[in-house]
């Protein structure tokens, strides 16, 4: 299954602010701000992207090319498309939960203007 998740750094007592080093099996994307990682992940957990990246890989060997063949434009922190997937995708990695129905429909709606 393909999921995209925002791990930001974390603290150390000795190092201080450290970034997560993930697995070999998962895709490191470094990200300026919690912002734009949210906007990244509403984006590529999308409808329309996931069912792009299903359609053409195995679930078990999914590589980090993804980011190549998808046209993901940069993050713009003064555009209110990107701030609004970013908030939505903020409020529900923060509570811990699954997107409601109208949350899923917003991140439809806003990926595919951006696609547009």
């Amino acid at each position: 299954m393909f999921f995209a998740s925002y791990i930001g750094p974390q603290t150390d007592a000795l190092l201080g602010e450290v970034p997560v080093i993930p697995d070999h099996k998962l895709y490191f994307v470094p990200c300026a701000s919690a912002e734009e990682a949210y906007y990244l992940c509403g984006f590529l957990n999308s409808p329309a992207v996931r069912a792009f990246v299903t359609g053409y890989v195995v679930d078990t060997q999914i590589a980090t090319h993804i980011t190549e063949y998808i046209d993901i434009p940069s993050y713009d922190p003064t555009n209110s498309l990107h701030l609004a997937l970013s908030q939505i995708t903020s409020a529900i990695s923060l509570n811990r939960r699954e997107a409601t129905v109208e949350e899923r429909m917003d991140i439809e709606k806003i990926v595919e203007r951006l696609f547009t």
